[in-house]
């Protein structure tokens, strides 16, 4: 399979106040952590939507999804309150990159849309939401966007002392009662955190059929028994816990952190069998025709993540940046009490940025990236093949200011390499994805951007 490739191109509304600065009256700047040249949400020439603080908190949901779907530019896919994705302008699955703390979620919900992102934001600093040249040194495909939520398990500089979070959640459209807790710390050269959370949700309420009229009527028409309940979305209840611990180590211009992490989460999908593969019509091709079950996804991961920064070096480079993460994630899809199908997926992503002083005006990064994901499906419903993914990728982005014009500029090069059980491909071509854009400031609260992406991307083991 030869590889994808897509060109995009977004223009900006001049017209429109960038997100950030009507959520925040008061102008406070936020740095969006993504963006390897570490710039405000004002300063990027691209859309950029950080949620953080109090609007962060009025807008906590069940997912990530449900999190963000009242954003600009942004919905969310739905198989039940748990089971809801991000989609960007348009573009899911693959085309938008799930991220911790910078580092990607390396879970499997860009599989199908009944799996659950892996991320839990209850706790968060901030979600931070990305288009543009910046994103491409996440991944080739992510033409759509990235969605990065910063949660500080691996804890910052910052004053000694020690504070402390709790939080209470109550909601009556499906009975939510959740709890969360979250401490910090410094003291000396180390730095603390601890956090925790749990919540619990009952099936929906709605105020008519859980089936549509078109489904009812269709059903009849088929001979066979409408589903008529009412009220109430059977089968979409949920129960999530987790929690994470972290340190760190501050030294004279260097900074070295660790920190795990668990997630737990089990779901109900709604409606008869409640899967969405893309590949169902197959399966359902050769499947006996039986009373279908209600369907449960039991979902588990352990995070192991890793940051270490040297800064004032002195020289051309600033300073240098590894960021790394290993994710061993399950989960099981449950009919009844039997696992029809199993996802088991060990995997680490790590990226390295040399972060540069200004050459004839341009500051920016220099980074490579190395990812290895290895996944195996068994059951009645593994449409993907066992499958162990290694890629390795070289990305630059730049970044010059011209007066009230700032101009972007980065590039991708990408190798991958897939091996199954039945071949292994090493894709020869490499994968290359180039981008630019242009802020202008007409005053300060007035801009407007546009840039250009043409992307390419490898295919993924499902593909």
């Amino acid at each position: 399979m030869k590889s994808a490739a897509r060109a995009s191109l977004t223009l900006a509304s001049l017209f429109t106040v960038p997100a950030v600065l009507a959520q925040h009256a008061d102008l406070e700047e936020i740095v969006v952590t993504a963006n390897p040249l570490r710039s405000s949400a004002l300063e990027l020439a691209q859309s950029a939507i950080v949620l953080a603080g109090d609007d962060l908190s009025r807008r906590i949901s069940s997912s990530l999804g449900e999190t963000l779907a009242a954003q600009p530019g942004l919905t969310a896919s739905f198989f039940g309150p748990r089971a809801s994705r991000p989609i960007i302008r348009g573009l899911a699955g693959e085309r938008v990159l799930m991220l911790q703390n910078g580092v990607s979620a390396l879970d499997v919900s860009n599989l199908s849309p009944d799996h659950s992102v892996g991320i839990e934001e209850i706790l968060a600093d901030q979600v931070e939401v990305l288009k543009g040249p910046s994103t491409l040194i996440f991944g080739s495909g992510a033409v759509g966007g990235v969605v990065n939520v910063v949660d500080g398990r691996i804890p910052a500089r910052g004053p000694e002392g020690w504070s402390g979070v709790a939080e209470l959640r109550a909601e009556s459209v499906d009975e939510e009662l959740s709890g969360a807790g979250r401490l910090d710390g410094r003291t000396g050269t180390l730095g603390f955190h601890a956090h925790g959370y749990y919540r619990e949700t009952d099936d929906y309420d709605i105020p008519g059929y859980a089936w549509s009229r078109a489904a009812r009527e269709d059903a009849i028409a088929d001979g066979e028994e409408p589903d008529l309940t009412r009220g109430t979305v059977e089968n979409s209840d949920s129960e999530t816990r987790g929690g994470a611990l972290g340190a760190s180590w501050f030294g004279d211009g260097v900074t070295v952190g660790l920190s795990w992490g668990r997630h737990e989460t089990d779901y109900g999908l709604p409606g008869p069998g409640g899967h969405a593969h893309e590949h169902e019509e197959v399966i359902a091709a050769a499947a006996v025709e039986e009373e279908e079950e209600a369907v449960r996804i039991d979902q588990r991961q352990d995070r192991f993540d890793f940051q270490a920064e040297w800064s004032d070096l002195g020289g051309l480079v600033e300073n240098v940046q590894l960021r790394a993460a290993y994710n061993d994630y399950r989960h099981d899809e449950l009919e009844g009490t039997e696992i029809g199908t199993r996802f088991d997926q060990t995997g680490i992503d790590t990226r390295l940025h040399l972060n540069h002083a200004a050459v004839a005006g341009w500051a920016g990064t220099l980074g490579l990236q190395y990812t290895d994901s290895d996944l195996e499906a068994r059951g009645d419903e593994a449409y993907v093949p066992p499958s162990q993914t290694r890629s390795f990728a070289a990305f630059l982005v730049e970044r010059q200011r011209f007066d009230r014009l700032t101009v972007d500029f980065g590039a991708r090069l990408e190798r991958q390499e897939i091996d199954t059980e039945a071949a292994a491909r090493d894709y020869g071509d490499t994968a290359f994805t180039l981008a630019g854009g242009l802020l202008w400031a007409f005053d300060d609260a007035l801009t407007g951007a546009v840039h250009v992406t043409r992307s390419e991307r490898h295919p993924q083991a499902a593909e």
